[in-house]
């Protein structure tokens, strides 16, 4: 038998922490996306896929949240500090392009990267908020790459699909002993 939105009443066990438990069925996995508090807000994600050997002297340029636009080039080798990575071979080639891309003379930490390995990176921005909804453009060829989407501010609230519409309360509500006893709040 599955119990939901289990909370502890127990303020030593919380230790200052929140306790989320928005609504959610039997076997749902807890991390699902349907049931967020989204309080900080997203970043925007973007993917670049390379698949194969890209040809020399050819550019991408990504744009972070803040506007910094840098533009990154394939070359016979990486070079983070030139901006340049290395074009042979999707894995190496987008592995550099990482390297590059959180290097002091690249984005800096304003872009975080996820490489697989084997040629796909996803970018996320680092801060929130529309203003990371930005273009990456390119003229690499066995390259595909999206925009970044997604990227918002927080509400404050569990605005997820699921509870949408529902009662929840305020982030810096889910501390209050209150809101496990059931109390109101002023």
């Amino acid at each position: 038998m599955a119990v939901a939105n289990v909370h502890s009443f127990n303020t030593t066990e919380r230790n200052g922490t929140a306790v989320v438990g928005a609504p959610r069925g039997a076997n749902t996995d807890a991390n699902d996306p349907r049931y967020r508090l989204n309080t900080a807000g997203e970043g925007a994600q973007a993917r670049v896929t390379i698949t194969g050997t890209v040809s020399t002297s050819k550019d991408i340029t990504i744009i972070d949240a803040t506007g910094v636009s840098k533009t990154y080039s394939s070359a016979s080798s990486t070079s983070a500090t030139a901006g340049e990575f290395v074009h042979s071979g999707a894995g190496a080639a987008a592995t550099g392009l990482k390297a590059c891309i959180e290097h002091a003379n690249g984005h800096n930490g304003s872009i975080v990267v996820h490489d697989d390995t084997a040629g796909k990176l996803i970018l996320v921005q680092a801060t929130t908020g529309s203003a990371g909804n930005t273009a990456i453009t390119h003229d690499m060829l066995l390259t595909t790459t999206t925009d970044f989407t997604g990227g918002k501010f927080g509400s404050g609230v569990n605005d997820a699909p699921d509870v949408a519409g529902q009662h929840t309360k305020w982030a810096q509500r889910f501390d209050d002993p209150r809101y496990y006893s059931g109390d109101t709040t002023a």
